[in-house]
């Protein structure tokens, strides 16, 4: 019986160790992050088409991306997001942090350019926009909760 489960508990951390080891492609655009700041989940999302590197041979600048990209906050609080309307550039960052002790989601009214997890309190999602245009979002989770971000070239 000892032999047993010996065999089983090495059986199990064999199974966890090549599961952990094992190469998995990189098509993660967010990250949620728990208070700590240590990364508690990592999302993958479908990757947008103008997120592949480049056949033209121009460098993500020369396409019209910010050469400079730049970070925006916006706070999740008293169920909604703040500011609500945001416009930023192509290739700017976007961290969306929980401020209420309800849990809250980040959700693209349509296609799927936002797609967070259930976030707790202190959590982060981030997301970098590579793709022109106007992305309505909401909150799965209270559905009124909605918010806009305009990117420009």
């Amino acid at each position: 019986m000892k032999n047993k489960i010996y065999t089983l508990f090495l059986v199990l951390a064999l199974v966890f160790i090549i599961g952990c080891s094992t190469n998995k492609p990189q098509t993660s655009l967010g990250t949620i992050q728990n208070p700590q700041g240590d990364v508690a989940v990592e999302q993958n999302i479908q990757q947008n088409q103008n997120t592949q590197p480049s056949s033209s041979g121009l460098s993500s600048n020369q396409q019209g991306q910010s050469s400079n990209p730049q970070s925006y906050d916006i706070e999740i609080k008293s169920f909604s997001f703040t500011p609500s309307t945001l416009t930023i550039k192509k290739g700017d960052s976007v961290t969306w942090k929980n401020e209420d002790s309800a849990p809250h989601t980040i959700d693209s009214d349509s296609g799927t350019e936002l797609n967070s997890l259930t976030l707790s309190n202190g959590q982060t999602y981030s997301h970098t926009f590579n793709t022109v245009g106007t992305f309505a979002y909401h909150c799965n989770v209270h559905p009124s909760m909605k918010a806009t971000i305009t990117v420009t070239e």
